[in-house]
């Protein structure tokens, strides 16, 4: 996750860098449009621009990287644009202007909207309005410049999205959050490591974590702890059962340590989300042995339906997770890979899952997808 993260931090430096400053124009009072002079003869009234809709920055063509942003009623929001994804900058109170005079207005964030890994820490904003353009100053890397945006034609669909709530924090203490329930779990000890397998159920209708640790732990025969392993994943939408595999362990895990797996999510660590798990479709699994004799699980995945998911997640690049059951459908063991390139929309895609077994006695085997960062 801290390479995805470092990587569009780098990404925004790049775009943003030599963008044109002093575009946004001078300060100036709001006005008002007059109405009756004292002889009773009506004054020209000032047009009053309209800023409701989607803008970009300035000199960049639609699709291109760089700051996109909407603008509806009474709020504003930002999001940096990079690589086919839109990551919230910014999210906050617009003031709309009362003539075409140059104004400023500071807005004040909605932090609640900005969770994202590329959020803007800041409290306030100022921004400025002149000849069609809004400017604000955006900050990478100790560099501060300014943006300018302008209006684009097209409709954006992500700002609806915030104004209903989607992608809110929220905290499980003063929500209706139901906790996580582990609803099954295996291992093979094998080489001094545990390969495990789990089974995650979201009961909740419109709530999602951003981030569950996942624990897991072996304690020997006289009670001492002899490993302990934490891993952190994402993309657990509500109503959806995830399956996840992993490895744990020091090389020196014995066949007899009690080994077991904990889930966790801090209270303040969820979002609301109409989003579902529904989005791909695995077709033509089967398995097969390697050259060294471990086996091979391979078949198609398929991304149904173009995806912005809100939680920074990508569902172009999704983890792969092959579970192997016993006959009665517990789970054994699994492996897990990531796909090698981005998934098109309605184009099945060949994967194959290696494993670290040979000798396991399976009934069934199954593949699933989970978005990744």
């Amino acid at each position: 996750m801290h390479s995805k993260t470092i990587a569009f931090a780098i990404t925004a430096a790049l775009v943003f860098t030599p963008m044109l400053a002093g575009c946004g124009g001078s300060q100036g009072d709001a006005g008002s449009s007059q109405g009756f002079g004292s002889e009773g003869v009506e004054q020209e009234q000032a047009s009053v621009p309209v800023l409701d809709g989607k803008w970009r920055q300035e000199g960049h063509a639609d699709g291109e990287d760089g700051m996109t942003g909407a603008i509806d009623g009474d709020m504003i929001a930002l999001w940096i644009s990079a690589d086919g994804n839109d990551w919230i900058y910014w999210c906050g109170t617009f003031e709309a202007p009362q003539s075409d005079a140059p104004y400023t207005w500071t807005s004040k964030a909605d932090k609640g909207n900005m969770t994202g890994l590329l959020s803007s820490q800041d409290d306030t904003k100022d921004f400025s309005y002149a000849d069609g353009k809004i400017t604000f100053k955006f900050s990478v890397r100790g560099e501060t410049t300014d943006v300018v945006i302008e209006q684009a034609s097209e409709e954006t669909g992500l700002l609806a999205e915030l104004k209903a709530g989607e992608g809110n924090s929220v905290d499980k203490a003063e929500s209706d959050v139901k906790d996580l329930v582990l609803k099954d779990s295996g291992y093979v000890i094998q080489d001094g490591y545990v390969q495990y397998v789990m089974a995650i159920d979201n009961p909740n209708e419109e709530f999602a974590p951003h981030f569950v640790s996942v624990t897991v732990s072996g304690k020997a025969e006289d009670g001492t702890v002899s490993f302990s392993d934490d891993w952190m994943i994402g993309g657990l939408l509500p109503g959806s059962m995830t399956y996840w595999s992993g490895q744990a362990g020091n090389g020196n895990v014995a066949e007899s340590d009690n080994v077991e797996i904990k889930i966790s999510v801090d209270d303040d660590d969820w979002y609301k989300t109409a989003q579902k798990l529904d989005f791909y479709q695995i077709d033509n699994v089967s398995t097969t042995t390697d050259s060294r004799g471990y086996i091979v699980a391979t078949g198609e995945i398929t991304l149904k339906d173009a995806v912005e998911l809100v939680d920074a997640h990508n569902a172009e690049k999704p983890m792969l997770v092959c579970v192997f059951k016993d006959a009665e459908g517990k789970l054994i063991a699994g492996s897990s890979t990531f796909t090698h390139s981005d998934l098109k929309v309605g184009e099945p895609s060949t994967f194959e899952i290696d494993s670290r077994f040979k000798d396991l006695d399976y009934a069934t085997v199954e593949v699933y997808a989970n978005p990744w960062w």
